[in-house]
Order: structure tokens, then C-alpha cells, then sequence
């Protein structure tokens, strides 16, 4: 058995095209406005498949579970389903996939007497696609299409157009900066003498605080001998196998131990292997954060300071949960729906440099 890659000769290069409109307005009173709608479209995008890929079973060959576990009720062997019988795979680079991305951008500033910035920055989004690009790719499964731009079934690949895995349709941004009004000269403490002012006055206080949808999750399942249509399982051009569903994935009261509907997910049989659940269609935990920084500069000389930073990632220690498992396991799955990691909690550092 040889395997091959394959690349079309005629393969285009792929392109992205972009638009945008803005409208920027002054409120007056030093608010700002703007607002925008942001779109691209990329077409010629790579898939990576296994084009030598088996035809499934026939109902006739093998209609019950019962029977994919049977030498005499199936055939086991996929490489004798394959078009091309003298080759094991054949692994293609093809043009086929696109991608769609629309926007709406907000966005409001203003700038206080008293020395305060605000920046507020709102992205109302949706992104689709066919398969992952790059570095796309969530649910932390072998399957599921992390970091691999494939599909379920290249025979029908247009079927997993869907919600891309970098989609969070809604994202805001809130940046504060603030120049304490502490010290000589300044509103508390205008008389204040030298040497307190040089420990107290001259602060600048940086908030940032950032919420976001949680990350889209696709199902997935491991095919057994049956099931397969590739050898390739985990290497790139693998299929992305996801499960059947009936009903709700999440569950009714969802946890970081049951985040899943585990009732309304099924095991495909072997005649058809390529189950309904769509690509990214549901989404984890929202996520939330808010950092906070402060920073001063103490002369040293005409031409030298000192910067002192003192920084603080996720103040609130929020839990923010990662990704729940998306791997599909069977009917008694004990890890599908559970979530085992969270991202940092609370983080505290201090730096200082000399500028000269």
C-alpha cells in the first residue's frame, strides 16, 4: 500500500477580500463615536482530505450494531472500499473551502478635565466557514478538526459549512487611564512637600476589563474498523467524525462536571458514519476578566528614571472554565461533558526599569 499526496496543478492562490464603513461623530464635551461595519470574504481556502476515501457500508452489508461487530455481518476492511484500491491514501491539498465574516464595530471615547481616559470597544460579529484555518479549532479532541482544515465526508463537504472555531459573536473591551489626582499641585495633596509627593504623587492607574461569548465546541467521535473510511486518524487530511444529535447538547442545569445533554447524543452505525451534529454550534463558559496596573517614573537624573510597574492580571480571580470534553464516547461516557481545566487565576507582578 502506497500513500500519496496530492496538490490540483491549477490550484489558485487564496484570497481574502475586505470592506468596511465607518461613520465617526462628535458628541460634544470631548465624547467621541464611531461606528462601523467591517466584512471579508476569503475564497480558495485549504482543505486537507484523504480523497482516497471508502465508501461507507451499505444497509444491506451491515444494518445493526450488533452486526458492525461481526467478521460475517460486515466488512471490516475499509482499504477494500476505497476508489483506488492500490493506494491507502491519498492526502489532498485542495482550494474548496470559504469563509464569510460580518461585523458591527462600536466604539465611544472620552476625555476627562481631571485627567481620565475612557475607551469603550464593542464587536458584534459571525464568522463561517468550512473547516478550521491555521490555529483554529476547539473542543480538545483528536477528531474534532483542531488545528486541521478537514472535513467529515469529502465526498459532501459543503455540508459542514457552519460557525467558524474563532467565532464569539460578542466581545467588549472597557480601557480606563487614569492620572491620580494625588500630589503636589494636584487635587489631594496640592501643598504636599517633596519627598512625600515623590512616593505618593505621579501614579497612573490602568484598567482593563474584557467579556466575551464563550468558544464554539464541536462534537466528536472515534470510528471503530467499521466506521472508518480513512486510515488517516490522527495526522493531517484526518476526517472530523462527529456524533449524531436529537435534541439539546447542553444540559438543563449545566456544570463544569455535566455540560452536556449526554441523552440526546448517539454513536453513527456503520452505513452511516458522518453524524448530524453541525460544526460549533454550541459555545462554552462566557468569559470575563478585568486587569488592573499601576506606574511611575522617579527621577534619577536630567536624563534617567526609574519606571515602576505593578500589575494585576484577573484582580477578581474569577474561575473562568475552559472548554468542555467534546469527545463523544458512548451512551456510559464518564469524561464527555466535563470540564478538567480553567484558565489563570489571579496573577500579581512587579517590574521596574531605567529609561536613560
Amino acid at each position: 500500500e502506497v500513500v500519496l499526496q496530492y496538490m490540483p496543478r491549477s490550484s489558485p492562490d487564496t484570497q481574502v477580500r475586505s470592506w468596511f464603513f465607518s461613520v465617526q461623530r462628535d458628541l460634544g464635551h470631548s465624547w467621541l463615536l464611531d461606528l462601523a461595519y467591517v466584512g471579508n470574504n476569503g475564497v480558495n481556502e485549504i482543505l486537507i482530505n484523504d480523497i482516497n476515501q471508502a465508501n461507507v457500508m451499505q444497509p444491506t452489508t451491515c444494518t445493526t450494531a450488533t452486526e458492525s461487530s461481526s467478521t460475517s455481518g460486515c466488512i471490516t476492511n475499509f482499504q477494500s472500499r476505497v476508489p483506488m484500491p492500490n493506494f491507502s491514501s491519498v492526502v489532498g491539498t485542495l482550494p474548496w473551502g470559504y469563509s464569510d465574516y460580518n461585523g458591527l464595530q462600536a466604539k465611544i471615547e472620552k476625555r476627562f478635565s481631571s485627567g481620565l481616559y475612557l475607551l469603550n470597544a464593542f464587536t458584534w460579529s459571525k464568522a463561517l466557514d468550512i473547516a478550521p484555518q491555521a490555529e483554529d479549532g476547539s473542543g480538545g479532541c483528536d477528531n474534532c478538526g483542531n488545528f486541521i482544515p478537514s472535513v467529515q465526508n469529502i465526498y459532501n463537504y459543503k455540508a459542514d459549512h457552519g460557525i467558524s472555531a474563532n467565532n464569539r459573536p460578542l466581545l467588549n473591551v472597557t480601557s480606563l487611564v487614569w492620572t491620580l489626582p494625588v500630589g503636589r499641585g494636584k487635587w489631594l495633596g496640592e501643598n504636599m512637600n517633596r519627598a512625600l509627593d515623590t512616593v505618593l504623587g505621579g501614579w497612573q492607574m490602568t484598567d482593563i476589563f474584557q467579556a466575551r461569548s464563550g468558544d464554539p465546541i464541536t462534537f466528536a467521535y472515534s470510528p471503530d474498523g467499521n466506521t472508518q473510511v480513512s486510515p488517516l486518524i490522527t495526522i493531517d487530511g484526518r476526517n472530523s467524525y462527529r456524533p449524531n444529535q436529537s435534541g439539546p447538547a447542553l444540559a438543563a442545569n449545566k456544570s463544569h462536571s455535566r455540560y452536556f445533554n449526554l441523552s440526546n447524543f448517539s454513536t453513527p452505525q456503520p452505513y452511516a458514519p458522518f453524524g448530524n451534529s453541525p460544526r460549533n454550534a454550541v459555545r462554552g463558559y462566557v468569559f470575563w476578566q478585568l486587569d488592573m496596573g499601576l506606574t511611575k517614573d522617579f527621577m534619577l537624573t536630567r536624563k534617567a528614571h526609574v519606571q515602576f510597574r505593578a500589575e494585576a492580571f484577573n484582580l477578581t480571580n474569577r474561575t473562568n472554565f475552559g472548554e468542555p470534553n467534546s469527545v463523544y464516547n458512548g451512551a456510559g461516557s464518564t469524561t464527555f461533558g466535563v470540564i478538567t481545566s480553567t484558565l489563570p487565576a489571579r496573577e500579581l507582578q512587579l517590574a521596574a526599569k531605567i529609561v536613560f
